[in-house]
Parts: C-alpha cells; structure tokens; sequence
C-alpha cells in the first residue's frame, strides 16, 4: 500500500514537472501570437519598405514621414527598414507578389494594366468628369464596396490596399505650341507611359503615343523625339522635362484624369501584429491619406506658379473646349465597357455607377 502511495506521489511530481517545462518553452510574456496580443515594452518590429521613388521626392516624404509618425506613436517597438526605387523588389508588376512572399511588409505600389486591370483602365479612363479630388477618392471607395472585382484584384494576389490616395490633375505641356482642340496635336508625338485610354485617345485625334521610361524621357524631349506629354507635375519636375512644357493646357480642376498612389500591406503580417500597434497603423491612415495629397496640391500649385513666372503659356480650356476632347474620349468608354464585359467583367454596371456618383458629387 506505502509502495502504491509512493509511485502515485512521484507520478505526481513528474506531472508537475512536465508541465512547467512546457510553460517555460512557451512564448515570451507579451509576444506576439495569433489574434493580435501586445508585444511585451522591448520587443521590437522591424518592418521593410519597398518605395518606388527617390526618398527626397514628395511621395518619399510624405512615406518617410508617415514612417516617423508611427516609429514615434509606438515609442520605439516599430522600425521600418526601408528600400527605395525599386531596390528591394525591381519592377511594377513584381511587387504584389514580393509583398506575398514576405520580401517586403509593404511596398509603394500603383494600378497596374496586366495585375489590376479594371481598376487601371477605369482610373486611366479620361475625360470621365469628375468634379473633383475628393468626389474620385469616395467614388473609389464606393465603387470597391460595391464591385468585388475591384477590391480583389489586390486580395486575389495576395495583398492589401492601404493608404489610397489622388495625386495632382492630368493636365498637358507642350513643346512648340498652344493647344486648345483635339485637331491641334494632329501629328504630334506625345510622350505616355504605356497602354492606356489616354493613349488611345491621341491615336483617335491624329497625335502619336510615344512609351518612354522614366530614364528615357528627357532624352525624348531634349532630342525633339516627344513634343508633349502628361504635366507639368511631381513626374515630369523628377524627369527634368517641366521647363520643355512651354504652353501647357489645363483641363479644369481635376484635368482630364487623376491618378492613384497607395502601399500595399502583406495580411499576414498585418494581421499578426500586435493589437496596440495594428491599431497604430490602422489610426494613421487618414492622415497618410490626407498628407499624400496635401503635399501633391501644394507641389503641383508650386510648379503651376513657377512655370507661370518663367513665362509660360498656360491655357485653361472653356467648357465648350473641354467638350469636344470628352466627345472624342466617350467612345473610347464604350470600346473599354465592352472589352471588359467580354471578359465577364460587369463593366457596364461599374461605369453607370461611376457616372452616377460623379453628378452626385456635383
């Protein structure tokens, strides 16, 4: 009986034992674990950005800023190990998948025709009318809530849209002279970026598109290769081309289109940080939002005022101007609905509801 009571008395102790090895080869006090616990005071997150651009060109500002902001918010735990143009993930159309495989946390990023297809050809889309900034930035909002297409474009690739803002109004600079109707760029090379409608749309008034890289553009306009392009803006100042723009055509306040800028986040890593500092992030959007397009309005003002002081010719189109580019730009509308709906995009249904939050944000 004594030998039975002895047994069960060292059962018990090696019970105990066992169970204190595996708590002291659990986690750390204030680890972070799945659901988002805080990180204990020492730990510390090292995040990794992929910028796109120089870090003393606006967008890196205003990023290096937002970084600061929640470096400082989380008293130290957050440091952000960053990467600038490209250096960490090399192109466009490879950062999605970068920020999936964990290569970078976050990566500047913008709509893409051959990864986002809907949401770039609907942005790119010109003369749509919007009457402003911050009608297309609530639209977009709408539009994705209301339009899963559009909002998994990004979540089908793996990743998360964070921060989406409008960058400063498409308007356009030209070499040799004014231009106010469609007739005017009749055989004139104008510079873009790749495939887009706008592209399209010089093709359609006579112009001819010409693709050249950031570090091809100034070349093309030094050498007479391009005659106009896109500006003047934040890109064109970056490119050194701003000042070949001597007669430049504004479109209204918005131009004739704007674009988007925004990071995007691995979930993974955004869900299993901690709960204190993904509320930091989550509380630090807006004000990523609304610096990103402060610093492009008073940047674009500034390039605005100095061209204007440099003796520029600056045109600003009549509504009645403006109507003949959007009656050549509308079939060009059409021609995208029907591409897209072929793809079994409910292209039309996105379009009708665009054009409807335009006159309801007039």
């Amino acid at each position: 009986m004594h030998k039975r009571w002895l047994c069960a008395g060292v059962l018990a102790v090696l019970m105990v034992l066992l169970l204190l090895a595996i708590g002291c080869n659990g986690k750390e006090t204030g680890e972070v674990s799945e659901g988002g616990t805080p990180a204990a005071e020492d730990t510390t997150i090292t995040v990794v950005y992929g910028g796109a651009f120089p870090p003393e060109s606006d967008t890196g500002l205003v990023h290096q800023a937002w970084m600061d902001k929640i470096v400082e918010r989380s008293g130290g735990r957050v440091q952000f190990e960053t990467h600038w143009m490209w250096s960490l993930i090399p192109a466009q159309e490879e950062a999605p998948k970068g920020v999936k495989e964990g290569i970078a946390d976050i990566h500047a990023f913008y709509w893409e025709p051959s990864l986002t297809p809907v949401n770039y050809w609907l942005e790119n889309m010109p003369f749509m009318g919007w009457p402003s900034r911050e009608a297309i930035l609530a639209a977009w909002h709408q539009l994705h809530e209301e339009f899963p297409v559009m909002s998994e474009e990004l979540s089908k690739l793996g990743v998360k849209m964070y921060g989406l803002a409008t960058g400063s109004p498409n308007n356009l600079g030209f070499t040799k002279k004014v231009v106010r109707v469609p007739e005017d760029i009749k055989g004139m090379p104008i510079h873009v970026w790749g495939p887009s409608p706008f592209a399209d749309l010089l093709s359609k008034a006579g112009a001819t598109p010409v693709e050249l890289g950031f570090g091809d553009i100034y070349t093309g306009f030094d050498t007479g290769i391009v005659e106009g392009g896109i500006g003047p803006a934040t890109a064109t100042d970056g490119a050194g081309v701003t000042d070949f723009m001597k007669h430049i055509t504004v479109f209204g306040d918005t131009g004739f289109g704007v674009f988007f800028q925004f990071v995007i986040i691995n979930p993974e890593f955004y869900n299993n940080l901690p709960e204190d500092i993904r509320q930091i992030f989550d509380e630090s959007e807006p004000w990523f939002v609304e610096e990103t397009i402060r610093m492009q309005t008073e940047l674009h003002e500034a390039i605005m005022d100095r061209v204007a002081n440099a003796g520029h010719t600056i045109t600003e189109l009549t509504p009645e101007e403006i109507k003949l580019w959007e009656d050549l730009a509308t079939p060009l509308h059409e021609e995208w609905i029907e591409e897209m709906e072929a793809k079994g995009v409910p292209a039309r249904d996105i379009y009708d509801r665009a054009k409807q939050l335009i006159e309801e944000s007039k």
